[in-house]
């Protein structure tokens, strides 16, 4: 019995051996089919989004794990129980031995050996051991099976699971790479459209640009050339309306110094020689001034001599607009277009000033009487009164 129990000893022990050899070659290989497929997942991991190789791995690590633990709790279980079967088979062994010893002892003094039930239990110990001998190996071999069994199981359920998420990622890395080019493709006939517009649009607005500066410039020449000849027309119309009026009083002073002719003027104009002079009551700006008094053959007063300066200057005539400017051409001149020459005794003090800061913009650039009776520049925009001269009628 003690050859048997060594012999089931070293066979458990032998087994227990070469299990764990197969479970450390088994877990190598696992480990190298694991290592293989995160290598797998490394190499695809360079071609597709982190997002989706992140939440890939965050799922397959957890059941991994769960697995590794359901295995290790299902073998520590299958190990206890085997403990317990191999320590009730050892208590059973030393029972048999136990009672083995108890019958050499009894057997020399026993007068009267009972052979047959000697023989029968001899032989029930001897089945005993046989059967404790073949439950060891059976238990040994159904342990080394289970756990072969399960590992097995397991290493084949991982590695699909791997393979099935390994053709996963590689699908979604596919599609999206198909997305990605769709992309690229799209962007690039975008970029491609909207330089193509841009170029066009920047042609456009050049030569939109190169035509309203053509425009501009025409429309001021035209502004210019329109200017220059309402100006020229307005002198050349005041020139021919004085020098009418100059003949006019030429042929009457003549007349009148030979016949002795007198000349009139009609209600509200006083007569000067041969001169007719409205002093207005109304208001006006200098511009509609000088229209008016063409409405009435006459011309803004034009002071020709100090004969004349002195006629108009004998009663205050403060704030009185007369035919003198500088608008055209910043020289001051009578409305016929004759150049005035500047007499600094017939002027106020410190004038003419082109004063700027009344507000009303530009300068001053229009003549009138200030309130000390003499010549003053002022904004052409204030409405004052107005002096008119026209020719006297002869009787």
């Amino acid at each position: 019995m003690d050859a048997v129990h060594q012999e089931s000893t070293a066979m458990g022990e032998e087994s227990a051996l070469e299990y764990k050899n197969m479970e450390l070659e088994e877990g190598r290989s696992q480990w190298c089919r694991e290592d293989t497929s995160f290598k797998n997942i490394k190499s695809t991991r360079s071609r597709c989004w982190h997002s989706n190789v992140c939440s890939i791995i965050c799922v397959t690590l957890p059941l991994f794990l769960i697995l590794v633990i359901m295995l290790s709790i299902k073998t520590n279980q299958q190990d206890s129980m085997l403990r317990e079967l191999e320590t009730k088979a050892d208590n059973m062994t030393s029972s048999l031995h136990t009672l083995q010893s108890n019958l050499q002892q009894t057997e020399p003094h026993s007068q009267q050996p009972d052979y047959r039930e000697l023989t029968e239990v001899k032989s029930a110990v001897t089945n005993l051991g046989a059967s404790i001998t073949s439950l060891s190996s059976k238990l040994h071999a159904e342990k080394e099976g289970s756990r072969m069994t399960v590992l097995e199981q397991s290493v084949i359920n991982l590695t699909h699971s791997v393979n099935a998420l390994s053709s996963g990622l590689q699908n979604t890395v596919s599609r999206h790479d198909l997305k990605l080019k769709g992309l690229e493709t799209t962007i690039i006939n975008m970029s491609s459209s909207l330089n193509t517009i841009i170029s066009r649009l920047q042609q456009t607005v050049g030569q939109q640009e190169g035509r309203l500066m053509n425009l501009e410039t025409k429309a001021d020449n035209m502004a210019s050339s329109l200017n220059s000849l309402s100006s020229k027309l307005q002198q050349t119309d005041e020139k021919l309306l004085t020098a009418l009026t100059n003949l006019t009083a030429e042929i009457m002073s003549i007349k009148h110094s030979k016949d002795k002719i007198t000349y009139s003027c009609t209600e509200n104009w006083s007569l000067h020689a041969t001169s007719c002079y409205l002093f207005s009551s109304n208001k006006l700006p200098w511009h509609k001034a000088r229209d008016y008094c063409k409405t009435q053959r006459a011309t803004l007063l034009i002071i020709n001599n100090q004969d004349e300066w002195q006629f108009i200057t004998k009663n205050p005539v403060p704030l009185y607009w007369i035919g003198l400017t500088d608008e055209l051409n910043g020289e001051w001149r009578w409305v016929d277009g004759t150049p005035y020459v500047m007499d600094k005794s017939q002027w106020d003090a410190g004038q003419p000033d082109d004063w700027k800061d009344h507000g009303l913009g530009g300068g001053e650039d229009c003549g009138n009487f200030s309130i000390n009776n003499r010549l003053n520049d002022d904004h052409c925009t204030r409405e004052y009164k107005y002096i008119c001269e026209r020719t006297a009628t002869a009787d």
